[in-house]
């Protein structure tokens, strides 16, 4: 008997339909979609342009494709759940240990995950499974808030969801209101907020810093030690995925391929200890620090803003020294071919 398909493409079918283009598509190999797949794609496109009517009611053509589509965009983000499961099992029970030397390949095999993607997945399936036996799953974050709750210790999400949870009773939802909330409370509870300092290290914009000395001097940084990269190299998987996840996605996967799928995490280190010896002729630096010390006292949520705001330029710079990084290689690669 077929299956009633609901016409409201937002309505919830009580069971899962079977999945559509199956009389469109030969068999999809473990690989995924061939070139032979998107040629016959690209012909259901064509033809789905063609049908197109021009008044407000889809025509009955029009309205077949639009429920397939809504079929496979339901079972996309139920796959992609399931995906994230998967892999925590994977990671978290080290399955893949007897076929691959990291889970990493692992990850870019199967998945064609960075290890940066692949700790994002994993994050989004412990937070899922930890809501739902808290009885927090018709509450639990969503998109941009789950990236925010991972950078909280992993035994106090829960404790640290409902904080926000109470917040969000007084302010928007979202994941700027989140991430201001578990900031404060990893603050109050002495934790470490993703790349943030534990409570009582010294910080800016905490409202304690003091006004410069006109006549002050600036001093020149201390040499960095001789080992000053080794701390990149005893990072746990989950303090690596924190350094990684300040990259932007495109950049990630342009180094992991230029660099021979290397981990970018040594690069960003080198970047970051450039960026702090970097010497600044003038007190701009102090005297923009007391300023944002003033506006905490007197306006934190602005301050809040503007912090982060200096927090995304900081990221911003890296990518950039980064990519500078990655075009030189190339560069340097091209130079060689021609000199062969």
């Amino acid at each position: 008997m077929k299956e009633d398909t609901p016409k409201d493409p937002d309505a919830q079918p009580q069971t899962l339909q079977p999945f559509p283009f199956q009389h469109l598509l030969p068999l999809i190999p473990a690989g995924g979609l061939t070139p032979d797949h998107w040629k016959i794609l690209s012909e259901r496109l064509r033809n789905a342009i063609a049908a197109k009517s021009d008044g407000l009611a889809l025509t009955e053509v029009e309205a077949r494709n639009f429920r397939e589509n809504c079929l496979v965009i339901q079972k996309a983000g139920i796959g992609l759940e399931l995906r994230n499961y998967s892999l925590l099992e994977v990671y978290s029970a080290q399955q893949w240990r007897a076929e691959y030397q990291t889970v990493e390949e692992f990850a870019k095999k199967w998945a064609k995950l960075s290890k940066g993607q692949l700790m994002k997945c994993v994050d989004s399936a412990q937070i899922a499974l930890i809501m739902a036996d808290a009885d927090l799953g018709p509450v639990a974050p969503t998109g941009r808030q789950v990236e925010v709750l991972a950078m909280v210790e992993p035994d106090h999400r829960v404790s640290a969801w409902k904080v926000v949870l109470a917040a969000y009773e007084k302010n928007k939802n979202t994941a700027d209101e989140a991430r201001h909330v578990l900031r404060n409370y990893c603050k109050e509870n002495d934790l470490v907020f993703g790349r943030r300092k534990p409570n009582g290290s010294k910080m800016s914009g905490q409202g304690n810093t003091k006004l410069p000395d006109s006549k002050a001097v600036i001093m020149a940084p201390p040499p960095p030690p001789e080992n000053r990269n080794d701390w990149t190299e005893s990072l746990s998987n989950s303090e690596d995925h924190t350094l990684i996840s300040i990259l932007h996605i495109d950049t990630l996967q342009d180094a992991l391929m230029e660099f021979d799928g290397n981990s970018p995490v040594k690069m960003i280190g080198e970047i970051l200890l450039e960026i702090g010896a970097d010497l600044h002729n003038d007190q701009t630096p102090e005297h923009m620090e007391a300023a944002l010390s003033l506006v905490f006292r007197k306006e934190p949520v602005l301050e809040e803003k503007l912090r982060k705001m200096a927090l995304a330029l900081l990221a911003e710079a890296i990518s950039r020294k980064l990519e500078h990084r990655i075009r030189e290689s190339q560069m340097a690669k091209a130079e060689s071919l021609e000199k062969e």
